[in-house]
């Protein structure tokens, strides 16, 4: 029995209506012959890819790189090797040392000089070429002659500094910090070339150093006394000098000085305002001079005079540039009132002798007038007119060839003798006169910590 036509439409007639019309109408032959069609292309595609063959391998050159790659060697110089340092298939590092080729040097020698010269620098910054120790014999083959000119050269320094004077004198601090005489005065040398040059500001720590390391617990600084200034036969006694010639005021100038440089600033003013509160303390309650020429522990001192060396006077100097170097009006106002108080001191140019700067009319009539310069205070200015006058008064006749004399003591005889230096002498007058004929500023008395 066939099939009736009116199957497929009661086939198509079950469908939902929104199929059938998404799928439409298909064609016959793909029902009746899509599996045949599918299975021969799939067959197709198998025998194209047998047909078709890429290979598993492929030939190619290859660069292969370690992470530490090799390094190729080259020699500066050609030669026969001399020495080999290593044996083969070593593993090398930076640094190692692998062959030494012949030559006139010897690498021993090489060696040597070449430890001697990584400690060059720690011994120039301690201060201690001397002790560098330059060996003689050494072969060296190119480096010959600058070897010998370098040992020449370090020969020449160590013999400059067996003879500085302000080395000896630094090396010598702990003995004495005498401005006049020690080590103290090599600061003012110091400043004066400027921190620029070459160890300047080593040499200047190093002072500050040493004055920070001796300040006692109550901010003074012990002297020795060597030229008899206590009086005493002993010269191992110690006291408080309070000169600004020789003792402390000297002491706490070179700190203001330092300050101001920035040379060790902070350390510089905590122990200067340190001494200074010990200074205070050693002034007197009586009329005449406000503070002695030293301190002692079982002797009192006299009187000091007026003078740029001992007494009121250049503790005044001393506080004055303080105040400068610190901003510190209190200290300006100390430094006044001291001034005024030596000021009034007229009838001591009965007694007084000497006309120089040191301890004379020249310098105390100076003293007077840079205090009046930096003040203006009137009374500074009659002071300085007054012992001007003193000092002329003084003076030897016009047709003398010598206008004025220094006294000094020799085997406690006084003997009078001509002087023409700096400090006793007629060169110091002569800069007092021409600073005291104008307004202008006189530089040269720095060296005298006056300004």
């Amino acid at each position: 029995m066939m099939p009736s036509s009116n199957g497929s439409e009661m086939h198509a007639a079950h469908q939902p209506v929104e199929m059938q019309e998404m799928l439409g109408d298909p064609p016959g032959w793909i029902l009746h012959s899509g599996i045949s069609l599918v299975f021969f292309g799939i067959m197709a595609l198998l025998l194209l890819g047998w047909l078709v063959r890429y290979p598993d391998k492929l030939p190619a050159d290859v660069l292969i790189e370690l992470e530490n790659p090799a390094a190729p060697l080259r020699a500066i110089a050609a030669g026969r090797i001399d020495t080999l340092f290593l044996p083969d298939k070593s593993v090398l590092k930076a640094g190692y040392r692998i062959a030494v080729l012949e030559s006139a040097a010897h690498w021993q020698d090489i060696d040597r000089l070449s430890m001697i010269l990584a400690g060059l620098e720690s011994h120039r910054r301690e201060g201690s070429l001397t002790e560098l120790g330059l060996p003689e014999g050494l072969r060296l083959g190119n480096l010959q002659s600058s070897y010998a000119a370098f040992a020449q050269a370090v020969k020449g320094y160590c013999l400059y500094e067996q003879h500085n004077a302000h080395r000896q004198q630094i090396n010598s601090l702990k003995k004495n910090y005498d401005f006049l005489h020690g080590a103290l005065g090599s600061a003012m040398y110091f400043n004066e070339r400027g921190l620029h040059s070459d160890g300047v500001r080593e040499q200047l720590e190093e002072i500050i150093d040493w004055l920070l390391a001796f300040q006692d617990e109550w901010g003074g600084w012990l002297k020795k006394d060597t030229t008899g200034v206590v009086e005493r036969e002993n010269t191992e006694y110690w006291y408080y000098n309070l000169g600004l010639s020789h003792g402390i005021p000297g002491i706490l100038s070179i700190l203001g000085l330092a300050y101001r440089l920035k040379v060790r600033p902070q350390e510089a003013r905590s122990a200067a305002y340190k001494g200074l509160r010990w200074l205070r303390e050693q002034e007197l309650q009586e009329a005449g001079s406000l503070f002695p020429y030293y301190v002692a522990c079982d002797k009192t001192s006299p009187p000091s005079r007026l003078g740029w060396c001992y007494g009121d006077l250049g503790i005044a100097l001393c506080l004055l540039n303080l105040s400068i170097s610190f901003e510190d009006d209190i200290l300006r106002d100390e430094a006044i009132r001291i001034a005024k108080h030596s000021a009034g001191r007229k009838e001591e140019a009965e007694r007084l002798e000497v006309n120089h700067l040191c301890h004379g009319t020249a310098g105390i009539s100076h003293i007077f007038n840079r205090f009046y310069q930096h003040t203006g205070h009137e009374v500074f200015r009659q002071a300085a007119l007054y012992w001007l006058g003193e000092l002329l008064r003084r003076a030897s006749p016009a047709d003398s060839s010598m206008p004025f004399r220094n006294i000094i003591t020799v085997d406690y005889k006084k003997q009078t003798v001509d002087d023409f230096g700096l400090l006793e002498g007629l060169a110091g007058i002569g800069l007092m006169l021409i600073a005291s004929l104008g307004n202008a500023e006189p530089h040269w008395d720095r060296c005298l910590l006056i300004s």
